[in-house]
């Protein structure tokens, strides 16, 4: 019986052990594909968070960045026609010229055409068909001096609207100026010019253009003629690739492998890659995907509302060598450029955390393996020491445990009483018997204490039931508070992370945005100075033309003397001709005798008539060179007043650019605190976002040890009601 019932209890213990530690195993395992979902959903969801993020950053980037073009752009159309309305504005000569002229849109694959257009001149001064760089044109030149970037004069060709490049500072392919390409009134599609449909309606136009072989951010006026009708334009641009961020955006990195790309979104070039991205697939990108959904969705992106993205998950081969794998994307459009900003990420970025996870469940697994072997060994050692203990004392007592287990223990206490009939100071000395009587004693000591002991029980399992209720329901209302503040760090954590990248991106436009207007600043220093030094020598020429003007009126004064004297010597010569006839007369009247007399007398008419034909002739000299004078004079006069405008104009040009001066100057320290601003506000972001994480963790293993008092509790209050369902069998006096 011994044997049997040792072998029971330690049978009993090892198979408890080996239950718990199985149960423990099989719910990691069945728990571990749940997790690793769970674990790529949220990967995934955080992922595209940070794609979103990024394609909105580098759009606002590109906003910046047009922006400031934007403005140099409109600030060069200003200057473009102050200076052509103070050259005296555009007009035709009598003259015509013959042009070879080029369809920009068709450069290489059309031949050329031959027209003939009037002359054009800007004031005085002849444009000609100057394509060198090394000899100066007339207008062009000077605002692109003044205001920096291209500058171009059109023509109209025709009357659909068609415009000539006249003079233009644009160099083509080959270095020369882009004169004689033309652009067409309609696009090779069928569709009108967009530039030229508001021109000629009038209107300024300005936004993103083609301009001879590459995009420009452009302004276009229109030029008019006397009678409203337009005769041409003018234009002012910067070459798109010159202030677009794109070394920024084509060195941008997403993640461990992902990438930010742009393609051109409509027109003839769509598809094309505005900026590649190194190790990127090269290529027009709706050729590469016009067989997939990723194509109808690059297609679909020109159709995206300002800083609305979406995400297409597809298939996608990087450096066109290697094999497709899963890609996530995100797409959004910046309208101004017809660009779509492609952010790119693999899969494979963002699987690694699952596949670690999974490896941690599996660790975990087989730990708990391993020390579920190890308890369960220890079970059964104490198992078999316990047992050893129990069994051989249980064996004698097997009577009175049979009675006290059927409940009644009143009996029990009655027949161990009659047995062994002992006081309670006889059994406190039995402890120097043999283990029988000792057995017996502890039995009764037992029986005793276990009727008073079951008394109590039942009274304190009502008190115990009621607790365990209460933890019960405080542990559960404490494990929910924990698990929505987790979510809530989760949160927290992810919005710190992407402040932490847009300050970070920000700063970086900043620093941009401070290198600009320093160059700005230098630039419009070197203006100021150049148009000082404008204002000094027109006031000389201002001072000279005054002089010449003086003298002028003197030589017109000279010329009047000059007349009185000649009507002086009219009237000698008109007397001596009258006093050589009367000689004549009296030499006529003296015959033979006043025959010499007679001779001078003819000759002195011969001269008298001499010097009056020569007098008129001097007259008619003088009063043409009095004509000349006084339109010289009043030309001089109108070249003085001109000059004191120009005076006043340079000034006030000076003083307008002297404020651009302070302003940009002054512009640049609030750049570098906004810089500063920016790296503080990074810092800071990465410090609650470590911190974050730390609470989380803690978060964790709070809920974790909810969890577990939450399970004790329930243990608790199925342990109390069992306690109270076998003590309501016990019979106690």
């Amino acid at each position: 019986m011994t044997v049997r019932l040792h072998h029971r209890i330690i049978g009993l213990a090892v198979l408890a052990a080996t239950l718990a530690v199985a149960i423990t195993v099989l719910i990691i395992r069945n728990h571990r594909d749940e997790m690793g979902r769970d674990i790529l959903k949220e990967i995934e969801l955080l992922t595209r968070g940070t794609l979103r993020e990024d394609v909105l950053g580098v759009a606002d980037l590109f906003e910046t960045a047009n922006g400031l073009i934007e403005q140099q752009v409109m600030r060069g159309l200003e200057i473009a026609q102050e200076e052509l309305t103070r050259a005296g504005g555009v007009r035709f000569g009598e003259d015509t010229q013959a042009w070879e002229v080029m369809d920009q849109t068709r450069q290489g694959t059309a031949p050329g055409e031959q027209v003939v257009l009037p002359e054009v001149l800007v004031g005085e001064q002849r444009l000609g068909q100057n394509r060198s760089f090394e000899v100066e044109t007339p207008f062009i030149d000077e605002v692109a001096r003044l205001a920096g970037g291209t500058v171009t004069l059109f023509q109209r060709m025709n009357r659909e609207g068609s415009m000539l490049r006249v003079a233009t500072n644009v160099r083509k392919l080959d270095g020369s100026r882009a004169i004689g390409t033309y652009i067409p009134h309609t696009m090779p599609d069928g569709t009108p010019n967009p530039v030229l449909k508001v021109v000629l309606a009038g209107q300024t136009y300005r936004g993103r253009a083609f301009v001879v072989n590459a995009w420009y951010v452009t302004a276009y006026a229109p030029v008019l003629d006397a009678a409203g009708e337009v005769v041409g334009m003018t234009y002012t641009g910067v070459p798109q690739s010159s202030v677009e961020p794109r070394a920024v955006v084509g060195r941008k990195s997403l993640g461990a492998t992902g990438y930010v790309t742009t393609m051109i979104g409509s027109g003839e070039h769509a598809g094309k890659l505005a900026i590649e991205h190194e190790g990127a697939l090269e290529g027009n990108l709706l050729e590469l995907a016009k067989d997939s959904d990723f194509g109808e969705a690059l297609q679909a992106a020109t159709g995206l509302k300002p800083r609305e993205v979406i995400f297409h998950k597809h298939q996608w081969q990087h450096d066109g060598g290697g094999a497709k794998e899963e890609v996530i994307s995100a797409l959004t459009y910046f309208s101004p450029w017809d660009w779509v900003i492609v952010g790119t990420v693999p899969s494979s970025d963002f699987s690694a955390p699952q596949v670690k996870a999974d490896g941690a469940i599996a660790k975990l697994t087989t730990t708990s393996t391993i020390a579920g072997a190890g308890v369960i060994a220890i079970v059964a050692l104490f198992a078999w020491l316990i047992g050893s203990r129990i069994a051989r004392p249980i064996s004698a007592a097997t009577t009175i445990a049979e009675r006290i287990a059927a409940g009644d223990i009143a009996a029990a206490e009655a027949a161990l009483g009659d047995t062994i009939n002992r006081t309670e100071a006889e059994l406190a000395e039995a402890s120097g018997e043999d283990e029988t009587h000792q057995l017996e004693s502890a039995v009764l000591k037992m029986t005793r204490s276990l009727n008073s002991l079951i008394g109590q029980v039942k009274l304190a399992s009502v008190q115990l039931m009621s607790t365990a209720n209460q933890i019960t329901a405080t542990v559960r209302q404490q494990e929910a508070t924990v698990t929505e503040f987790q979510a809530s760090t989760n949160d927290v954590v992810t919005a710190t992370r992407e402040i932490s990248v847009t300050a970070q991106a920000l700063e970086d436009t900043v620093q941009e945005v401070a290198a600009v207007t320093g160059e700005n600043a230098v630039v419009a220093g070197e203006g100021k100075a150049d148009l000082e030094q404008m204002r000094t020598s027109m006031g000389l020429l201002a001072s000279t033309s005054g002089n010449v003007a003086t003298r002028l009126r003197a030589i017109d004064e000279k010329a009047s003397d000059i007349h009185q004297i000649v009507g002086t010597i009219t009237r000698v010569a008109d007397q001596t001709n009258l006093l050589s006839l009367n000689a004549a007369i009296e030499a006529e009247k003296a015959a033979e005798y006043g025959t010499g007399f007679s001779v001078v007398a003819r000759e002195i008419r011969r001269l008298a008539d001499q010097t009056a034909g020569a007098t008129l002739d001097i007259e008619s000299m003088v009063a043409e060179m009095q004509t000349a004078v006084n339109a010289g004079v009043g030309e001089m006069s109108r070249f003085e007043q001109l000059m004191a405008r120009s005076v006043e104009d340079t000034a006030r040009l000076a003083d307008r650019l002297d404020g651009i001066i302070r302003r940009v100057e002054a512009l640049a320290p609030r750049l570098q605190m906004v810089k500063e601003g920016m790296h503080q506000q990074a810092q800071g972001a990465a410090q609650i976002s470590e911190s974050m994480l730390q609470l989380n963790e803690a978060a964790r293993h709070t809920a974790e040890s909810a969890n577990e008092m939450n399970n004790a509790a329930g243990n608790l209050n199925g342990a109390v009601q069992e306690m109270q369902g076998e003590v309501a069998r016990f019979t106690v006096r």
